[in-house]
């Protein structure tokens, strides 16, 4: 229920995304059986709590809960594709990813999709038992794919989290059972009985070691035990069908096989021991039908004259070459090579060949091939370094360059084609630089273009508007020239100059449309937007097939004035004239995503894709589109494509970051991070994003040696002493922080400073000193809705709660009936004994945000509280599915099950509360009530 300071924000900024919909307390239709569901699943009636699960699904296509009670409950029979299928759809209805990976890993497990187990139990939590939970579960992969010493990592690590993890233990013990080192097995196996003396797994495991040892009657005993305990333990009953096979007992071992295979008709080891069994007893009817069956079952998994005249194959992959036949010409330049190995020509040649079709890593073997061959040939060098920005090995990539600087000294082709390099890469401060040594030796108009790209590039727009006007100079007839100064005119704001420009390069071609658009573009500037599309639609009127770039300005402008069926009529006859065109797609994707067709958006983009499988930014297109929908894994395989195809990989890496941080792989952000600020070093949003990572993290000596290096780059005193703040306050020396805090604020007054001191202050209860900071703030920033929460919160802990209310009834009338503003009064309300005022609020908070697991908790505890425990106990359900490891909302939840006598699943929530070690208010009436049961 409470609302901790940094939800706070996300719940702030969450009201721009808020939805109506009906309350989720008066949803009975749904919740009744899901309540029975669980009822049945706890008494392991599988059938029925399906049977439940789908009738409250009927009523409640969305019902979060159900969906993934139905997700547990397939994992329970061993289905996990249709486990998988509810726990996606569960996914994009926001459930909790707490809850949904490590179901959505056993998922896999059953599927036996063992890479997407290892790849998706990256993700980090800082719930030390589900991590610990989650590495068991990536060792159990590695174990199938016969990887044993990275499943005996994974296993350890899950005991580094939990020393009590019985399934670690006995992971371990796997790994050593399949050395044959059965000896340290059981000193790991007794490890795990000692926690619990009849787990089954341990028996089971216990048994095949003693079976493997021709303990059979030994092995047998222990297996009976483990079958008695629970009829349906699969495992245990392929271990008791081998071993009565190994004793000839083939008809009872067929019925142990039949209960398995009647639930898994595919497990692979059952039907095989059907087939010797069958076999054995004469069988062979049913013997050659499971054959067959399993050669099905199998077959699914998955598996990992010219010789004599070399040159003549040489010329003829040139030839090709020169065709753009790459494929013909890497056959003849392969078979050339085969024969002439010691050719450098021909592994250029195939390098290049290799680049063409996109194969850049098989390039650079060949490029490494021909410089060892002559090391001395700038050539390589320069295809090298090519070839290395594309794998994104940056500073290799810009040696060779470099090196080639240092052969040919500075002249300006070297130069200028370091300058590409980097304007592509986003480091357009070198690229001017280098671009204005080229030019101190020779002035060619590619040279001075390119500069004014890395000037426009730079937002140095002055600089950029100069060099066009040197170009000007050299050549006054050139359209694109006075169109290039109309666009830098307008971006400075200098409209009368920039019209006449456009003008004037409408004049020397009329058939320039860029000029055309920049000209409309500024009739939109000037408030006359009828005027633009007035102005594109005469043009295309005159012609016979409209261009393609105004039919998309065309749907620009009717999309920017809201009018989104023309929008879409444009973009679409663009994209339908040209399938290949990226302006005409790009406009049609975002287009889709306004009008909420992500799925259509989607297709439109593979379908793309398909044709066009080199476009980065389509692909980055496609990577927060599935990001926006919470299907990671295709998210994830888009990224990396986006990253691959594209030339600024600074700026992709860190949007990936991003989307691994939503996808709680925090290694993979900082991984992500640190390659974007290798791509490009003077981009200070990655340098302040990894520190946060870092400092979030507990890599306080990364933090601090970023710190250092980000010191001798920036020249902001203010920002620094700022991040030593950070490092300090991170560092557990709040005293030194204090210091560095009030320096940064002393040079300039920034948010970060105050609200890094608030939170010292608040920590050490100096909460009249935070008033006082807080207050200061609000005299700078009056709107900063987050800061006027702090200051109520310093009044609640003060224990001056009808002041906090006071506050909160003011901030009310001041912003209006924000959820955040409502939920957190409420809360006061009900420490104040205000139930009733309390669910009022709460209600109202709840009807904005139903989305919101505080704003949930919060209106059911007042249903609690009011004794109506029906309606409180679908709203804690719905909390537990986004968010299962909360332990306040379990408390309530427990306390709400104990009303109406359902004492053992409040027992079970109790006691996890307890063991969770989460602090919350009402821990110690957690205990207390637990005492009781």
């Amino acid at each position: 229920m409470v609302v901790k300071f940094k939800c706070k924000v996300i719940l702030l900024l969450s009201i721009m995304f808020c939805s109506q919909g009906a309350l989720a307390y008066t949803e009975q239709a749904a919740n009744q059986p899901y309540e029975e569901a669980l009822k049945s699943f706890y008494g392991t009636d599988l059938n029925t709590a399906i049977i439940h699960l789908k009738n409250a699904l009927q009523s409640q296509p969305n019902h979060l809960p159900s969906l993934v009670l139905l997700a547990e409950v397939y994992i329970a029979r061993g289905d996990g594709g249709a486990a998988e299928d509810s726990l996606l759809r569960a996914r994009q209805l926001d459930a909790d990813e707490k809850k949904l990976i490590p179901l959505l890993l056993e998922a896999y497990l059953l599927q036996q999709k063992y890479k997407l187990v290892i790849t998706n139990a990256s993700t980090t939590f800082t719930d030390s038992q589900l991590q610990s939970k989650i590495q068991v579960l990536k060792g159990r992969a590695h174990v199938q794919l016969n990887e044993l010493e990275q499943a005996r990592v994974a296993y350890q690590e899950a005991l580094d989290y939990s020393r009590s993890n019985i399934q670690a233990l006995l992971g371990i013990a796997q790994v050593h059972i399949l050395k044959y080192q059965y000896d340290q097995a059981r000193t790991f196996i007794n490890s795990a009985l000692s926690l619990s003396s009849i787990n089954s797994n341990a028996l089971v495991m216990l048994a095949n070691i003693e079976q493997s040892e021709g303990n059979i009657e030994e092995a047998l005993t222990i297996i009976s035990q483990v079958i008695a305990l629970n009829s349906e333990n699969f495992p245990a009953l392929l271990t008791r069908a081998s071993l009565l096979i190994e004793q000839n007992k083939f008809e009872l071992a067929l019925k142990d096989l039949e209960v398995i295979l009647a639930q898994i008709p595919n497990e692979p080891k059952a039907n095989y021991l059907k087939v010797v069994a069958s076999t054995a007893l004469g069988d062979l009817t049913t013997s050659k039908e499971t054959v067959d069956h399993l050669n099905i079952v199998l077959s699914g998994l998955p598996n990992d004259v010219m010789r004599q005249n070399p040159v003549y194959l040489y010329l003829a992959g040139v030839v090709s070459f020169q065709q753009q036949e790459y494929r013909k010409a890497q056959d003849f330049l392969n078979r050339y090579v085969d024969i002439i190995t010691e050719d450098p020509r021909a592994y250029k040649l195939l390098a290049r060949t290799e680049m063409a079709l996109g194969q850049y890593l098989t390039a650079k073997t060949y490029l490494i091939k021909a410089r060892l061959i002559n090391p001395d040939d700038v050539q390589t060098w320069s295809l090298l370094g090519h070839t290395l920005l594309t794998l994104g090995e940056i500073e290799k990539a810009q040696q060779y360059f470099i090196d080639v600087l240092e052969v040919e000294g500075e002249q300006p082709e070297p130069l200028y084609n370091l300058a590409q390099l980097q304007v592509l890469t986003g480091q357009n401060q070198l690229a001017i630089e280098n671009l204005q040594k080229a030019i101190a030796i020779v002035t060619t108009t590619d040279n001075l273009l390119l500069l004014a790209s890395a000037y426009k590039n730079n937002n140095q727009l002055e600089a950029a508007l100069s060099t066009i006007n040197q170009l000007i100079e050299l050549d006054d007839q050139s359209s694109y020239y006075f169109q290039q100064q109309g666009v830098l005119l307008g971006l400075l704001g200098k409209l009368a100059e920039a019209k006449l420009a456009l003008n004037k390069s409408a004049l020397l071609n009329v058939d320039n449309y860029e000029t055309l658009i920049h000209l409309a573009r500024i009739d939109v500037l000037e408030g006359n937007t009828q005027g633009a599309i007035d102005r594109i639609q005469r043009r295309i009127a005159e012609q016979s097939t409209p261009h393609l770039l105004l039919l998309i300005e065309l749907g620009s402008l009717y999309q920017n004035s809201g009018d989104l069926d023309n929008a879409t009529l444009y973009f679409e006859k663009a994209y339908s004239q040209n399938r290949d065109s990226f302006e005409a797609i790009t406009r049609v994707l975002t287009l889709y995503v306004i009008k909420g067709e992500v799925n259509k958006a989607i297709t439109s983009a593979k379908e793309y894709l398909t044709r066009n499988n080199k476009e980065g930014s389509i692909y980055l297109a496609l990577a927060n589109l599935y990001m926006s929908i919470k299907n990671y894994k295709e998210a994830d395989n888009a990224y990396v494509l986006a990253i691959k195809n594209s030339n600024n990989k600074s700026q992709i890496y860190g949007t990936y970051a991003d989307a691994q941080m939503k996808m709680n792989d925090v290694d993979g952000a900082i991984l992500s991070l640190q390659r974007a600020i290798s791509w490009n070093q003077q981009d200070l949003t990655h340098y302040l994003k990894l520190f946060d990572l870092y400092l979030n993290n507990d890599k306080i000596i990364l933090a601090s040696k970023l710190l250092e290096n980000l010191a001798t780059k920036v020249k902001d005193t203010s920002l620094l002493e700022r991040l030593a703040g950070d490092l300090q306050r991170f560092s557990d020396k709040p005293e030194q922080a204090i210091t560095h805090y009030k320096r940064s604020m002393k040079e300039k007054l920034t948010r970060s400073a105050v609200f890094g001191l608030y939170r010292i202050y608040d920590q050490q209860q100096r909460f009249d000193e935070s008033l006082t900071l807080l207050m200061t703030w609000i005299e700078n920033a009056p709107d900063d809705l987050v800061a006027h929460i702090a200051i109520a919160d310093t009044h609640k802990a003060q224990s001056n709660l009808e002041l906090a209310v006071k506050y909160y009834q003011e901030l009310v009338k001041k912003y209006g009936e924000l959820p955040v503003l409502l939920n957190n009064m409420a809360q006061l309300q009900i420490k104040l004994g205000q139930y009733q005022l309390a669910h009022t609020n709460a209600e109202k908070a709840y009807k904005a945000l139903p989305d919101n697991n505080a704003v949930i908790d919060t209106l059911a505890w007042t249903l609690s509280l009011t004794e109506k425990y029906q309606e409180a106990l679908p709203l804690y359900r719905q909390a537990l599915s986004k968010d299962s490891s909360n332990a306040e909302i379990k408390y309530h939840l427990a306390y709400t099950l104990t009303k109406l006598n359902r004492l053992d699943e409040a027992k079970t929530l109790l006691t996890e509360v307890v063991i969770s070690q989460q602090i919350f208010n009402e821990l110690e009436d957690a205990k207390a009530l637990l005492s009781t049961l």
